[in-house]
């Protein structure tokens, strides 16, 4: 997202920038910490590791930040991740926790999802996570997003075990009719 940022009267979706790297690092802790941490990849969270990985998102057009005006704060890291063959665009996000629940999350993404609709050539958008993690779904049903499929994921980083997974969709209309 290599354009001019975009912005509402509470947060900002902007190209991450080095100067990010404590935030980042925040959102990773919170990753790590969660109740769902074994359903994504986790990131490192020492120093350099999290430096070398702000300095990398910052070259990346595809990776988007939402800063927090009210806090000073980056909260969500959000990713582009491909177009599919049926033209929807996977987006993947994740949000420091312990802001959940104050609409940064469906403020930035709402934002997004305008900017894809308004300037790619997308049917609709899609993401996955685990089915009982309400907190996470919670922005995204608000968004217009219905649970399209559930299935069985393994645990993420080695551990045993096995989650219920989702697919959430939106097409364009219903993300306008909305």
């Amino acid at each position: 997202m290599k354009q001019k940022p975009l912005e509402n009267e509470h947060v900002i979706v902007h190209s991450f920038t080095s100067g990010d790297w404590r935030d980042l690092r925040d959102i990773a802790l919170s990753n790590a910490a969660s109740d769902f941490a074994y359903c994504d990849e986790q990131w490192p969270t020492d120093e350099e590791s999290i430096k070398g990985m702000a300095d990398y998102l910052a070259t990346n057009d595809s990776m988007s930040a939402i800063y927090a005006k009210d806090i000073d704060k980056v909260v969500c890291f959000v990713n582009f991740n491909r177009i599919t063959d049926e033209k929807y665009l996977d987006i993947g996000h994740v949000m420091n926790l312990e802001f959940a629940g104050r609409g940064y999350e469906y403020e930035g993404l709402r934002l997004l999802y305008k900017f894809a609709f308004e300037t790619m050539e997308i049917d609709g958008i899609r993401s996955y996570w685990a089915f009982d993690d309400k907190v996470k779904l919670e922005p995204l049903m608000k968004l217009g997003m219905k649970v399209t499929r559930k299935f069985q994921n393994n645990y993420f980083g080695g551990k045993k075990g096995t989650f219920t997974g989702c697919e959430l969709k939106v097409s364009r209309e219903e993300f306008y009719k909305g």
